[in-house]
């Protein structure tokens, strides 16, 4: 008996180091919807990746790094910005584009993400710097 005991406790033992080893939790990627002044704070982060995301924009939030739209926004950004820990502010005309970005970004684990709230008319909205694209108005 005393060598069964033995033998089993030998097999559990063995077995043990085969067992699957539970995955470290996940870090959970944030979305935060931004009002412009808080924006603004994002933007002048020097560490920040601001990006606008308007498909045919007008202009542009100072301190913007990279235009992307259409199909090919999520993988041009992550070419561009392959650092997942980075914080990315995305903006676009009216938020429904930038939400749309954000949403996949989470997705594929970027953890530090900002959407202005109303897009780039709330920023003009509140009078806040901008630059106009090809002299428009």
């Amino acid at each position: 008996m005393r060598y069964l005991t033995l033998v089993l406790a030998l097999f559990a033992s063995f077995f043990a180091c085969f067992a699957p080893k539970p995955s470290p939790p996940l870090k959970r990627s944030t979305i935060r919807a931004l009002l412009p002044q808080e924006f603004a704070k994002m933007v002048n982060d020097t560490h920040t990746f601001v990006v606008n995301v308007q498909p045919a924009p007008k202009g542009e939030i100072p301190g913007t790094r990279l235009l992307v739209s259409g199909a090919q926004a999520f993988e041009s950004l992550k070419v561009a910005q392959p650092d997942m820990t980075r914080p990315i502010a995305l903006y676009c005309e009216q938020g429904q584009q930038s939400d749309a970005l954000a949403a996949q970004l989470a997705k594929a684990g970027y953890s530090s993400i900002c959407v202005l709230r109303g897009g780039y008319r709330s920023w003009l909205d509140e009078g806040l710097p901008f630059r106009l694209y090809n002299n428009q108005e």
